[in-house]
């Protein structure tokens, strides 16, 4: 999938407390990210550049986007209304990098039409092979 000419990709973090923020916030493991590399950018309480990925806010569902404001008003004390309508009002935000961050490659990613599929293909033959096992000839 591309977004004004970059490719989304999926990243995840193996930093337990990382993860646990993600599953609470954005109720995911993976997060989209615009690019497959991160860049370096100004990031919210900091002073410095930070190499970050950017997060691709337009990938989010409106329930993730409302809890990401919510924990980004919480987290640096801005009012929760217009943090919310920062965020809808932006492309990407930035998610710093770091080595326990794995970007994964596209044939890994799971798209929402395969798992679709795959569900409905799983609970219509009940769990079973696709073809049917044909007894071999000696």
């Amino acid at each position: 999938m591309f977004t004004n000419g970059r490719s989304i990709h999926h990243i995840t973090t193996s930093d337990e407390k990382r993860q646990t923020v993600w599953l609470h916030v954005f109720g995911a493991a993976e997060l989209p990210i615009v690019g497959d590399k991160p860049r370096w950018q100004v990031m919210q309480g900091r002073s410095f550049d930070v190499l970050a990925y950017d997060l691709a806010l337009n990938h989010l569902s409106e329930a993730q986007r409302t809890r990401f404001a919510g924990y980004l008003s919480r987290k640096y004390r801005l009012n929760y209304t217009e943090t919310l309508a920062e965020l809808n009002g932006r492309i990407s935000w930035p998610i710093p990098a770091g080595i326990d961050i794995q970007v994964l490659e596209p044939a890994e990613q799971t798209t929402p039409l395969a798992s679709l599929l795959s569900k409905q293909l799983l609970a219509a033959v009940g769990k079973r092979p696709l073809a049917p096992a044909l007894p071999l000839a000696w």
